[in-house]
């Protein structure tokens, strides 16, 4: 099912990475699909997108995916809001996604849909806002139209709010 997945690597062989308490560095094999492997695949891949210590091996990383591998990775990346939401809110999440944007229109669509489910949210934080104005950059017309619509029917809150007003500013 996410074949790319088995793939991240979150350190070389002279490190050892370091998680949280209760989540393992291991990603399952292949053909796991079960609800716990994909929870699993999410605890990896939270880790790999928050953490500050690997942000050259994530450039790395993403630099050997393929479109489909990309894909799948945004699909994991974008499959809840909450999950998606911790991840756009925290510092490194945020610059992980924003490097991801732009990447293949598949990619695209599904950060798009992820940010206007979530558009308040994603807007008024201090991290995540950055994630909307790099979308407004790399989007395409439809991408952006469907951002609009949310801006406009946001934007006296997004005008109340710091960080919204910035976003704004810069959108």
């Amino acid at each position: 099912m996410f074949n790319a997945l088995p793939h991240l690597r979150f350190a070389t062989d002279e490190q050892t990475p370091k998680y949280p308490k209760g989540i393992s560095g291991s990603i399952p094999p292949p053909g796991f699909t079960t609800r716990a492997s994909i929870t699993h695949l999410h605890a990896a891949l939270f880790n790999l997108m928050t953490s500050g210590e690997g942000v050259a091996l994530f450039k790395d990383m993403i630099s050997k995916l393929d479109k489909e591998e990309l894909h799948r990775m945004a699909s994991l990346l974008t499959s809840d809001s909450n999950y998606f939401t911790e991840i756009a809110t925290n510092k490194y999440g945020s610059r992980h996604i924003q490097k991801l944007l732009g990447k293949s229109d598949d990619v695209d669509k599904l950060f798009c849909a992820a940010i206007v489910r979530c558009f308040l949210h994603i807007m008024t934080d201090k991290y995540a806002s950055y994630v909307a104005i790099r979308a407004m950059i790399v989007f395409d017309k439809e991408k952006k139209k469907a951002m609009y619509k949310h801006i406009l029917h946001n934007v006296l809150d997004l005008a109340c709010d710091q960080h919204a007003f910035i976003a704004l500013n810069e959108i």
